[in-house]
């Protein structure tokens, strides 16, 4: 056993192949259900604050599988940046990104129950979105103008600027009323309902609206019976 683990430590390159791959079997089943980029970030917390909450970013190198799979990251930047945390001490980075994303859940928390009061992090908010922008550019693109973030696959944790910009988006530029919490009570998953008439409840209908639905036929069943 151990002259084959040491045979397999020689081979250059294997672990860090093999980590890279099950980052993008990991990701590859994450659903984005948001309809926004910042908000599929934060629903990377399945089952918030109840006693099935499940983690998807558990490390860094978890992170930048996540933003790969959004498109933020190209798949070789993706490689780059999982090689500078798999070769050192990514704890820093990991703990700003989960920052951020603590930020920009109570922020959106608080739109969704439509709170008069300024939200406690919105500061926090502000000074992370002018971090964001500092060194944002905007270009023209086929469909107009757009934002673009030269840090993105250079620095650690630069694929978060458009994440935050895309809260900052949403939260100024869009109809608040749509920004939504999926109706299943221990879900927690935010969205953006694009639907016509503002109908839309759950974070997927083959998710948390499949079950809705399944249960609510067996208690209709109950009833009848």
């Amino acid at each position: 056993m151990e002259k084959e683990m040491d045979k397999e430590a020689q081979i250059p390159g294997r672990g860090f192949n093999d980590l890279v791959r099950q980052t993008r079997e990991k990701f590859s089943v994450f659903d984005l259900d948001g309809n926004n980029v910042a908000l599929d970030f934060v629903n990377t917390v399945e089952y918030r604050d109840t006693p099935k909450a499940f983690e998807w970013i558990t490390s860094y190198i978890d992170a930048l599988g996540w933003a790969e799979r959004v498109g933020i990251l190209s798949p070789e930047a993706a490689e780059q940046l999982i090689a500078r945390g798999y070769e050192r001490d990514s704890s820093d980075w990991y703990r700003q990104i989960i920052d951020y994303r603590k930020i920009l859940y109570q922020v959106f928390s608080s739109a969704v129950k439509q709170e008069k009061d300024k939200p406690a992090v919105l500061d926090d908010l502000n000074v992370i979105l002018q971090a964001a922008r500092m060194r944002a550019v905007i270009e023209v693109n086929k469909s107009g103008f757009s934002w673009r973030f030269p840090d993105v696959e250079e620095d650690p944790t630069g694929f978060l600027q458009p994440v935050v910009n895309s809260a900052a988006n949403l939260l100024v530029d869009s109809d608040i009323l749509r920004l939504k919490l999926c109706s299943s009570p221990e879900c927690g998953w935010l969205f953006y309902d694009t639907s016509k008439n503002r109908s839309r409840r759950w974070c997927s209908m083959k998710g948390c609206g499949n079950r809705a639905k399944v249960n609510q036929f067996y208690r209709n069943h109950l009833m009848k019976n």
